[in-house]
């Protein structure tokens, strides 16, 4: 290593330095072997030292001491170099102290690191990777994490507990192996929150993911428990406006999809290149309550396949129901498809379904949706109106051919060559499916056409 001013700053019990690495700092202090690994073994970095910067090769810092150089610096790692922290033993609080910048194709990680990371704050860009190994027992992460764009994650071998916000305009995705993360503040990052197969994130205390979309389950266990929200006052994840969650897997807890909320199980999800879910069809669950009040997307794959949202407790329904065929033939009446699963269903009914038919002819059967069950039966004639009068000034038109006690809406048009019709007034049919409208008659308008439509 070079002789500088701020090198004669760092001053080692032992020192490991094996192919090593370019390091850069302001102050510049620099060694270099194009591509290596270099380690700092129980250096101790005077607070003169000012930002750090990692131009080529991988830096271990290992066993600092009580500082890495003055504290509101940076360390910067340069795309396709490493920055790697391994057991500090002056302490669990001792050391890392350091802001640390991750650019595009840079690696951070942190192995067999103390129990704490003290105050380290972490930005990362598009493509970096997060990686966490090796570690013994758990570990806390008590500095902020800021996500400039999709970032690669991997964790394993120990239970890392992220403490402070973590933000940005970014998210990240996670497909290393074993044990949990847990998110223990109110995050603001707003992008994915990409779980791999198998993998398990915890929401603890006033932990939420809040702002993130999409949220997704990798993998194709619909029995991994993907999200655990148990360890928050609530016990329930509560998808917000915008937000969307997708993939195969297993919620601990309640959910509630909120209106302009969005929850469509399986699917693909490819990021930064990895593929973290590809099923056409597949299982969302949550272990207690579910509530809809959102879009639920329901994708039908050919009679008795399709899309299910499960829960070990009751569904509540409401919002929209959008049922997606995806098995390249058309619905058939005897279609059949059990799309929920729950011990109770309140209510029975969705406030519309997406498409209003499943075909020409064809007709929703939604009279099983208290069994979670939806079928495809032969639809009926129209609704035809019988007996045309004015009455007082008022047209009045009645008939029959409705669906008993259903709904149904009288709308208005003054041209019909024209698609924009406008709902006047909504009431039911009669037991025996008959109707009658009252509508006033008005001057100024030369003409108009009414029609019935029959509401899901």
């Amino acid at each position: 290593m070079p002789p500088s001013a701020p090198l004669a700053a760092i001053t080692a019990g032992t020192s490991a330095m094996a192919r090593p690495s370019k390091v850069r700092s302001r102050s510049r202090s620099t060694n270099s072997t194009a591509g290596g690994y270099g380690e700092w073994d129980n250096v101790n970095i005077a607070t003169n030292v000012g930002d750090i910067e990692i131009a080529n090769g991988a830096l271990g810092m290992k066993g600092l001491g009580g500082s890495v150089g003055d504290p509101t610096k940076t360390i910067t790692v340069d795309a396709g170099n490493q920055l790697i922290f391994w057991n500090s033993s002056f302490g669990p609080n001792s050391g890392y102290n350091k802001n640390i910048h991750v650019l595009g194709g840079a690696i951070f990680a942190v192995r067999t690191s103390p129990n704490t990371f003290f105050n380290g704050n972490v930005t990362l860009e598009d493509n970096a990777e997060w990686d966490y190994f090796n570690g013994g027992g758990n570990q806390t992460m008590n500095g902020t994490y800021t996500l400039n764009g999709n970032v690669h994650m991997l964790i394993g071998d120990s239970t890392v507990t992220f403490a402070n916000v973590i933000s940005g305009t970014g998210g990240f995705i996670w497909d290393a192996y074993n044990n949990q993360v847990v998110f223990t503040a109110a995050n603001t990052y707003s992008g994915g929150t990409v779980i791999g197969g198998g993998l398990g994130l915890a929401l603890t205390g006033t932990g939420s993911i809040s702002h993130s979309t999409p949220i997704f389950f990798g993998g194709n266990n619909p029995a991994n428990v993907s999200l655990d929200v148990t360890g928050r006052p609530d016990q329930t994840l509560t998808l917000l406006s915008g937000q969307t969650l997708g993939g195969i897997g297993s919620i601990k807890g309640s959910l509630v999809v909120s209106a302009g909320a969005t929850i469509a199980p399986s699917g693909t999800n490819i990021t930064l290149g990895r593929t973290t879910g590809n099923s056409s069809t597949g299982t969302l669950t949550a272990s207690n309550g579910v509530t809809l009040a959102g879009t639920t997307i329901i994708k039908l794959n050919g009679s008795g396949v399709s899309d299910q949202v499960q829960s070990g407790a009751a569904i509540t329904y409401g919002g929209t129901l959008n049922l997606v065929n995806i098995s390249g033939s058309p619905l058939a009446a005897g279609n059949s498809f059990q799309i929920f699963n729950a011990t109770t269903f309140n209510p029975s009914s969705f406030s519309s379904i997406v498409p209003a038919s499943p075909g020409a002819g064809l007709a929703w059967d939604t009279s099983h949706l208290n069994t979670g069950s939806l079928n495809v039966i032969a639809g009926s004639a129209p609704p035809s109106v019988s007996n045309v009068s004015i009455v007082g000034g008022n047209l009045v038109f009645s008939g029959s051919g409705g669906t008993a006690s259903g709904s149904y809406v009288v709308q208005v048009n003054t041209n019909l060559a024209t698609t924009n019709w406008t709902a006047i007034a909504t009431n039911s049919f009669d037991s025996s499916g008959g109707f009658n409208a009252t509508n006033v008659i008005s001057g100024g308008t030369p003409k108009s056409f009414y029609r019935i439509k029959v509401l899901p």
